[in-house]
Formats: structure tokens, C-alpha cells, sequence
């Protein structure tokens, strides 16, 4: 799991993506967490061995464990993309009047379920008959079709639970990105540091990639 990551919306866009034209952030934003982790990673430890010309086994336990999730969550973090199929929560404060929300941490797959809270804290569903979802859109949308969702509260009273990433298999992972993982694990093989920015011969794949902040 990650902590909640606060995250503006108007200020986000993909490089290269189709965008979301219409779309608008939640009031005040929101935050996010991965409540879900994703199943696996999207390279072995195989790959990495042979990618970095690894023969001895003595590191496999860190390679796969420590060094293959660092630098798939650091490409996460970079690119503002999710990769493997996760669930992620999402709070906001309320609902764009536009009635698009865009959702943080692309591509979205599915929403499992949309709750108001009350002024208590119990929460409400807010019916799948009530919205549609643009997933050709990058960042992914949620569109109200004619009323938008209201809350009691005045800070994070709307919750959005959703999945994300490129389908639950490594293959569906872009090549580029899986050759970056694989530069980037091994690097952190080498130096036994985990970098908080890609290094120099896994940016240039990750770069189209990223959702840039504009």
C-alpha cells in the first residue's frame, strides 16, 4: 500500500495521450492511495538476471523482493501511471461542477463503487446508473450523466474505489517501459540504491510516458 498522495488534476495532462477535454479536477482537489497491490511485478527476476548478466543467485531473494518493486514503484512515481492492475482509492471534497472527474494514476480499467459519507461517517452508494466512464481518455474520466453526488462533509466526503494499470499481465505492460525497469533494477543492483528518478538510460523510454505537470 502507498500513503494518500494529494494530487491536482488541472494541473496534470499526458504527454502524448488523448487528453480530457471537458474534464475538470474535484474542488480542492483529492488524494489517493493504492489499496490493492498489484499481483505481480512486470519483469521476473529471470529478465533482470539476463538483462544485467547476473550469473550468481546469492542476490535473487533481494533482486525480486527489494530491487524489482523499487524501481517499478519509482517508474510509477515518475510517470504518474499506474502498471500492473491495481485498485486505488480516491477522496474528494466534491464532485466538479462540470459533472467529468478525472481520475489520477492511468489508464483506469473499471470503478468498483462510488460512496458519499454524511456528516457521520457512513457512506452511501452512489448507483453505476448515475455515471458513464470514459477509459479512452488519458487520464480517465468519470461523466454524471444528469445529477452529480453530494456529501454532508466538507472534506473528503466522496470516496471513488477504482482499478488501474495496463491489465493484470506483464505483457501488457509497454516494451519500452519493461526495458526501463529492467536498465533501472539493474542499476539499483549496482549501486544498491534506490533512485528516486529514473537514471539516464531509463528516461528516455519513460519519458512519452509520463503525465506531465503543466
Amino acid at each position: 500500500m502507498t500513503p494518500f498522495v494529494d494530487w491536482e488534476a488541472d494541473d496534470m495532462l499526458a504527454n502524448g495521450g488523448t487528453g480530457s477535454p471537458g474534464a475538470t479536477p474535484p474542488p480542492g482537489g483529492g488524494a489517493w492511495s493504492v489499496t490493492t497491490d498489484p499481483a505481480c511485478e512486470p519483469v521476473t527476476l529471470q529478465e533482470v538476471k539476463d538483462f544485467a548478466e547476473i550469473d550468481a543467485t546469492r542476490h535473487d531473494a533481494a533482486i525480486e523482493n527489494i530491487f524489482i518493486p523499487a524501481a517499478r514503484e519509482g517508474a510509477e512515481n515518475y510517470m504518474g501511471r499506474s502498471l500492473i492492475t491495481r485498485t486505488i482509492t480516491y477522496n474528494i471534497d466534491a464532485w466538479p461542477s462540470s459533472g467529468r472527474l478525472v481520475l489520477p494514476a492511468p489508464p483506469m480499467l473499471d470503478v468498483a463503487s462510488i460512496n458519499t459519507l454524511d456528516a457521520d461517517g457512513d457512506a452511501t452508494l452512489w448507483a453505476d446508473t448515475n455515471y458513464y466512464l470514459d477509459t479512452t481518455s488519458e487520464p480517465g474520466v468519470i461523466v454524471a450523466k444528469t445529477t452529480t453526488p453530494t456529501t454532508e462533509r466538507s472534506h473528503r466526503g466522496i470516496i471513488i474505489v477504482y482499478t488501474a494499470g495496463y491489465e493484470a499481465l506483464p505483457s501488457a505492460v509497454p516494451a519500452a517501459i519493461r526495458t526501463a525497469l529492467l536498465a533501472w533494477t539493474a542499476d539499483i543492483f549496482e549501486s544498491k540504491i534506490a533512485f528516486a528518478e529514473p537514471p539516464a538510460r531509463a528516461l528516455k523510454a519513460l519519458a512519452p510516458y509520463r503525465i506531465l505537470r503543466i
